[in-house]
C-alpha cells in the first residue's frame, strides 16, 4: 500500500471546498447546515401529523 497517492483535479477541488476558510468557519457552517435539516424533519412531521390526525382513513398528502 503506497504512502501517498495522486490526486485527481476533483479531489483536490472536493477538499477545498470542504477545508476553506477557518475551522470556524466551518463549525457555523454546518451548525447552519444542521439547523436546516432540522427545520425540514419539524415541517415534515408536522404534515404528517396533519395527514393522519383521522386514524380511521388514511390521506396522500
Amino acid at each position: 500500500m503506497p504512502l501517498f497517492k495522486e490526486l485527481k483535479d476533483e479531489e483536490v477541488e472536493f477538499f477545498r471546498a470542504k477545508f476553506a476558510g477557518s475551522q470556524a468557519d466551518r463549525a457555523i457552517k454546518a451548525e447552519a447546515e444542521a439547523n436546516k435539516i432540522a427545520e425540514q424533519m419539524k415541517n415534515s412531521k408536522a404534515l404528517l401529523r396533519y395527514c393522519f390526525q383521522d386514524r380511521s382513513t388514511v390521506q396522500i398528502c
